[in-house]
């Protein structure tokens, strides 16, 4: 779970298996919404509920900065 608040304000989820793996890091991304449905959490219950609801079911690879 990542919540970067430098614009564009993002939050992204990864689930990976408890195994060694050579797979991209972005396989394995999921919604916040994903990652606290499997935990039973709510991560970010601080930030306002719309901002929540809005940014914990999307999902914004595309505004992350990946290695390759």
């Amino acid at each position: 779970m990542i919540y970067d608040t430098t614009p564009p304000e993002k939050m992204i989820g990864f689930v990976l298996p408890n195994k060694g793996s050579n797979a991209d890091l972005r396989t394995f991304v999921v919604t916040v919404d994903r990652v606290e449905e499997l935990t039973g959490l709510d991560f970010f219950s601080a930030v306002s509920k719309e901002k929540q609801e809005q940014m914990e079911r999307t999902i914004t690879v595309e505004n992350w900065h990946w290695i390759r």
